[in-house]
């Protein structure tokens, strides 16, 4: 829930980001959604096959996801054109935390309950989704355009210390 918690503070927010940077035509955000896509593609082929041959664990892969998405997302208070296209690609490289969250509940899970399971995970997403947009804004708005994102790096790294002590 900490991870798409985080996502949804800033995604909702990226027009607004764009503009910020520059980005005013709907061909330059259509671009910078269609890097984020492709690298999540690529990043998704290449850390599937190190998990395939034992490079990478799915504990290793999380950490990967979770510092990785921290400082993408913390590139965007950087500003920029340059910072938001590097956060996009890196993002896109690394975020794989739903894919590896649901292997993780099918590995550790009973056939009995791994339904229930899995739909605590998808209810968990769903309510990130419905808060997660409404914070971003808020915070946006009264606490500077720089909030939501520090809050979600800052969530990624609880994440990340959260994943070290418990798996």
């Amino acid at each position: 829930m900490i991870d798409m918690l985080s996502v949804s503070l800033v995604v909702p927010l990226l027009q607004q980001y764009y503009r910020n940077a520059g980005v005013h035509s709907a061909k330059q955000r259509e671009m910078l959604s269609s890097l984020f896509s492709s690298s999540q593609i690529a990043g998704g082929l290449m850390i599937g096959a190190l998990s395939d041959v034992g490079i990478l664990s799915r504990r290793n892969i999380l950490f990967l996801s979770f510092l990785g998405s921290a400082v993408s997302y913390a590139l965007i208070i950087v500003g920029g054109l340059r910072s938001l296209i590097f956060s996009r690609v890196l993002v896109g490289l690394v975020k794989q935390t739903m894919t590896v969250s649901t292997g993780l509940m099918s590995q550790y899970t009973t056939e009995e309950n791994r339904g229930t399971f899995l739909g605590r995970l998808s209810a968990s997403t769903t309510v990130s989704w419905i808060v997660g947009p409404s914070l971003g804004a808020l915070l946006y708005k009264h606490v500077g355009p720089v909030a939501p994102c520090a809050v979600a790096s800052s969530l990624f790294l609880i994440n990340s210390v959260l994943a070290a002590v418990l798996l």
